[in-house]
């Protein structure tokens, strides 16, 4: 009786501590969030950003503008969603901060940032938006070359993209002898030998609906007289 009171209470601890463990994990996968989809670029390798910081800059720029700003400003109130985007720029494009995060998760990167100067849970998301935009390094507020570049390249592209966008801009399609073989652009004609007579192979173009390549028209095989004529051979 005694080995089974035992054997009963020793279960019962065991059940306890794993209920317990339950509940702690649950809670810690409610604390944790996925920087990585957040910011919406991939990780590759432990801890490194597929395309790199201007992966990041081009993540947080697409994803930034389509916020209300300043309603935003005037309400003293930010979304958690804007938080969180904001955040995960700051923890990302930071090579130490990465790697903690990477390795540990949110708890651990939230513990590390206690030992820092700057604590980036503590930055002001606004802030962290408007250093972005005039090209400030967003957790110090150095001015950053590397961000005043990708600006300056994303004006210019986005720039590109609005003349060609005009209505009236018009880019002519490419003649026809394009889309044929490198021996047709020359001459239409291709030299065919059947047995010891030397013939040609005639290819013309025949009309096709506006954005589909040619076609080419195979006529019959000419003797070699006759393919002279027709191709105007004398």
């Amino acid at each position: 009786m005694t080995k089974f009171l035992k054997r009963f209470k020793r279960r019962r601890l065991l059940y306890v501590k794993r209920w317990y463990n339950n509940i702690e994990n649950r809670k810690n996968e409610k604390d944790e969030i996925d920087l990585w989809k957040i910011l919406g670029v991939k990780r590759y390798g432990d801890e490194q950003v597929y395309g790199g910081r201007s992966r990041c800059f081009r993540r947080f720029h697409q994803r930034a503008v389509n916020y209300d700003i300043e309603k935003m400003r005037k309400g003293d109130i930010v979304s958690t969603s804007f938080r969180r985007l904001c955040l995960a720029f700051v923890v990302l494009i930071d090579d130490a901060r990465r790697e903690i995060y990477s390795r540990s998760g949110i708890s651990a990167l939230r513990a590390s940032e206690n030992y820092h100067v700057i604590n980036v849970f503590e930055l002001d998301p606004i802030e962290i938006f408007d250093r972005f935009f005039n090209a400030q390094d967003p957790i110090t507020g150095q001015p950053s070359q590397a961000i005043r570049e990708y600006l300056l390249l994303e004006a210019a592209s986005s720039s590109k993209e609005n003349d060609s966008d005009d209505e009236d801009a018009y880019i002519p399609p490419p003649p026809p002898e394009h889309f044929l073989p490198s021996f047709l652009r020359q001459n239409k004609t291709k030299t065919l030998f059947v047995g010891n007579e030397k013939k040609f192979r005639n290819y013309s173009l025949l009309p096709t609906p506006i954005n589909r390549s040619p076609l080419l028209a195979r006529t019959d095989t000419f003797l070699l007289e006759e393919a002279k004529k027709e191709n105007g051979i004398s």
